[in-house]
């Protein structure tokens, strides 16, 4: 009977821990939205993105030099344009940075995700580089980036209107253990995705910081 016990109580225990590690996957990228470093516009910069929180600089945020991403451009199809080289979330909070280091152990793909996610929230923020194989111009290369965009755009939409469908029928798991991962995940997405798609709503791409990279 002793061992019986013992084995339960350590299966109880993994349980529980699993779940804690779940919900901390789910709620810190939130957090991090919130207290996480923003890169902030050079004062050199001929295009100036007309929302608040870039001329503003929140409570608690650091101001750096702008960040660089890369952005592919196939040579073949104007479809294929993918976002390579992105800065991961993160955060100065204690806290925070705990929950993000147990969700790039245990679920990395899903803050490669999410990062991206805030990525693209936050566009004008960034020096993009595209990197071609192809030899555009500064115009192609906007104009592709603006179709882009767009599609990114519809795509969120549509991911929007799916999960707030869903959201409803996953609420009454809240406040289960271990099911209610479904919910917070769900949220933490939906969450994502509608700022992506608020802010992708008003980028234009002749607004945006680039550099042209050829092979």
């Amino acid at each position: 009977m002793g061992h019986r016990s013992w084995a339960r109580r350590q299966a109880t225990e993994k349980f529980l821990t699993a779940d804690i590690c779940l919900l901390a996957s789910a709620l810190s990228p939130p957090l991090a939205f919130f207290f996480t470093y923003r890169p902030s516009p050079i004062a050199s910069c001929p295009h100036q993105w007309p929302i608040p929180s870039c001329q503003i600089q929140p409570f608690g945020y650091n101001v750096r030099r702008m960040e660089k991403i890369t952005i592919a451009i196939s040579a073949s199809s104007e479809l294929q344009i993918d976002l390579q080289d992105f800065p991961e979330l993160s955060s100065e909070n204690k806290l925070v940075k705990k929950s993000l280091a147990v969700v790039k152990r245990y679920t990395p793909g899903i803050l490669r995700y999410l990062s991206k996610q805030k990525v693209l929230a936050h566009l004008p923020l960034y020096l993009i580089e595209i990197n071609s194989q192809a030899d555009i111009s500064e115009t192609e290369a906007r104009r592709r980036l603006g179709n882009w965009l767009r599609r990114k755009m519809i795509r969120r939409l549509f991911y929007v209107l799916i999960e707030l469908l869903v959201m409803p029928f996953t609420a009454f798991v809240a406040l289960l253990p271990g099911p209610n991962v479904i919910f917070y995940l769900l949220f933490v997405l939906f969450y994502f995705h509608l700022k992506a798609f608020l802010s992708l709503r008003k980028i234009k791409s002749e607004n945006l910081n680039i550099s042209l990279l050829k092979n």
